[in-house]
């Protein structure tokens, strides 16, 4: 079973060349930033990703996927990824689809 911090640096090796990537510690776990704007996390054993509105509620009918919830209250434009039951390269895919889509939005 993956933890934080190996999910943490899945996420870290994957990304690193990737120009204006940082992270940061936000939601009680990492938060991985391109352009001011969070593209993926971490949260105790799960993946974050951010897809957007229509994104996320597509990735939703996809295996091993939930709602984001935080505080009690679902954000409805990430998923979170139950990382014990995908393996790395699926993990990979997650984070490229977060990447891609907040390379979209305004940089911060």
């Amino acid at each position: 079973m993956p933890t934080h911090d190996q999910i943490a640096e899945l996420i870290r090796t994957h990304v690193k060349r990737r120009r204006g990537v940082f992270e940061k510690n936000m939601f009680g776990g990492t938060a991985f930033m391109v352009n001011g704007n969070m593209f993926c996390g971490t949260v105790k054993d799960k993946l974050v990703v951010r897809l957007g509105n229509e994104g996320a509620a597509e990735a939703l009918r996809e295996p091993h996927t939930s709602k984001m919830t935080f505080t009690g209250k679902a954000i409805r434009s990430m998923v979170y990824v139950d990382a014990r039951k995908v393996r790395a390269p699926g993990l990979r895919k997650w984070i490229d689809r977060g990447l891609s889509f907040a390379r979209t939005l305004p940089a911060k």
